[in-house]
């Protein structure tokens, strides 16, 4: 992973994904990995800051799908 921490790395893969990636294209592919965990809305308080504390499960299953790395 690049330097810093799993959230600053995750909402650096999230804001600077494809256009055509929207948040509930993303949501859909991460199904597969974190079930229902991360949902489009999620994915948009997050991406926007408006999720004060996020839930270190969510960011991990957004990273991996995003990153397409497992952490563990």
């Amino acid at each position: 992973m690049a330097s810093g921490t799993l959230y600053a790395e995750t909402l650096r893969l999230v804001r600077n994904r494809p256009v055509y990636m929207r948040y509930d294209i993303i949501a859909e592919i991460c199904k597969t990995t974190s079930g229902d965990k991360v949902t489009a809305a999620w994915i948009g308080m997050f991406a926007s800051g408006r999720s004060r504390a996020p839930n270190v499960d969510y960011v991990q299953a957004l990273y991996e799908c995003l990153s397409g790395k497992k952490l563990f």
